[in-house]
């Protein structure tokens, strides 16, 4: 991928070509999102070959980026896969509805006792119509989150372990809490219990589930618009995004405090890359980041 620094009179032009329209007070400034570390990005290729590239600054989103290293190949064809923290993929072959966990750590693939993957569900293919992962997600503590057929909300919550865990007796069906989520185009994780859902109208609605309660803490509370604009958007944890225009292949980056209500660069797209047209899926580590 290529990168170019660019100043903040492209930035607000950026923001305007993109449509974006994130509403802010002007009193409050946003605390940016803790960032530990950088954030893994998994693309795959067209020919189905899997690369992982790290941002190094997915605090700020500064154009800084490692070169990709190709760690796998066949992760395209009848699968879809999602990123979980800690280097972890959920791979869901759509044909059959198995589900397997593959492990990255950096260097190389950890085995699940004498295997590369672990088998951890099926009946996952009803989330991914067609290879359509949009209403399929995973946060910065390894939860799945994943709306039905009829529209409702469902939580996974697996524990981990060397061979590769189990589910909580209460969310090994899929726990529902909530309905009417089919009326989202996109749903996205973005933090602990944080969800993001984007409608047909571009409005980005934000939601946060508290698990100490088991209810919704915050519904339906609009912090943007126009975000119809983007093809696809991605979270590294903290409420971070990185928001993918297909047509141009640039990789937008945002931050949201939801402290301030207030959106990070003055709630201006910054651009974090370039050239991410090219992979036919890219995935995020969700759990880079926590605010």
């Amino acid at each position: 991928m290529s990168f170019t620094k660019r100043g903040a009179t492209l930035l607000a032009a950026v923001a305007m070509s993109v449509g974006i329209l994130t509403t802010i007070p002007t009193a409050a400034t946003a605390t940016p999102a803790q960032c530990p570390g950088p954030a893994n990005f998994f693309g795959i290729d067209p020919d189905g070959e899997l690369f992982v590239q790290q941002h190094n600054a997915p605090q700020t989103g500064s154009p800084d980026w490692t070169e990709k290293s190709y760690i796998g190949t066949g992760w395209l064809e009848d699968k879809y896969a999602l990123a979980a923290p800690g280097g972890n993929i959920y791979l869901i072959n759509y044909e059959t509805g198995g589900m397997y966990q593959y492990r990255w750590n950096g260097r190389a693939w950890d085995f699940f006792g004498r295997s590369l993957y672990a088998t951890v569900g099926s009946g996952f293919d009803q989330y991914v119509p067609n290879g359509d992962g949009s209403r399929i997600t995973i946060d910065q503590q390894g939860r799945i989150y994943a709306v039905d057929a009829a529209g409702n909300l469902r939580l996974y919550v697996r524990s981990t372990s060397p061979t590769g865990g189990t589910w909580t007796p209460d969310t090994v069906n899929g726990k529902v809490i909530g309905t009417g989520w089919d009326t989202f185009d996109r749903v996205i994780a973005t933090g602990d219990g944080i969800l993001y859902g984007v409608t047909d109208t571009g409005e980005l609605l934000r939601y946060k589930y508290d698990f100490t309660h088991n209810s919704w803490a915050t519904t339906e509370r609009t912090i943007g618009e126009g975000w119809n604009h983007y093809d696809n958007i991605y979270s590294a944890g903290g409420e971070t995004l990185y928001a993918l225009s297909q047509d141009t292949g640039n990789l937008y980056w945002y931050s949201y405090d939801a402290d301030t209500g207030t959106w990070q660069n003055n709630a201006q797209p910054r651009l974090a890359d370039t050239g991410w047209d090219t992979p036919a899926r890219v995935l995020v580590d969700p759990g880079a980041c926590h605010s």
